[in-house]
């Protein structure tokens, strides 16, 4: 991937372990980090408003958004909450980003329970701009079965 910069949260019982990589043109300053997330303070302004400025800009970001943004995107458990996925939403809206679609599974987590008790969700995602989206016309996001 050709990042020159990265953090690394070791694994930790059967948590997974957590890694961020960057480039030298994004300054991010690591505040805080556990076996569940990397608390990171991200100054990307100038960087992002020169990409959106560029009608020709081609970019797309990846990983675990960590927001189930509809009911289609959540089995078994209690109903999700409306207000949840606001900020999700209004982000899409206001960046006009495109969600790349996902083959091979609809849901990336699972609380890992009898079939009864089981919840799975969508919390990973891949978010393009339509720009990226026309040139890479053909792009999935495979989704594959955990090894545990």
């Amino acid at each position: 991937m050709k990042m020159s910069n990265s953090f690394y949260v070791e694994p930790e019982g059967t948590v997974e372990g957590l890694d961020l990589l960057w480039r030298d043109d994004a300054h991010i300053t690591i505040l805080n980090s556990s076996k569940n997330n990397i608390d990171t303070k991200i100054s990307m302004e100038e960087m992002l408003a020169r990409r959106r400025v560029d009608k020709d800009s081609k970019w797309c970001v990846m990983g675990d958004i960590n927001v189930v943004a509809s009911q289609n995107d959540k089995l078994g458990g209690a109903l999700i909450d409306q207000t949840s996925p606001k900020w999700y939403l209004d982000f899409i809206g206001i960046t006009n980003l495109l969600e790349i679609p996902m083959k091979g599974g609809k849901f990336t987590w699972s609380n890992r329970r009898s079939e009864e008790c089981v919840i799975l969700e969508k919390l990973d995602r891949a978010l393009a701009t339509v720009e990226w989206s026309a040139f890479f016309v053909r792009a999935i996001v495979l989704v594959e079965a955990a090894i545990a």
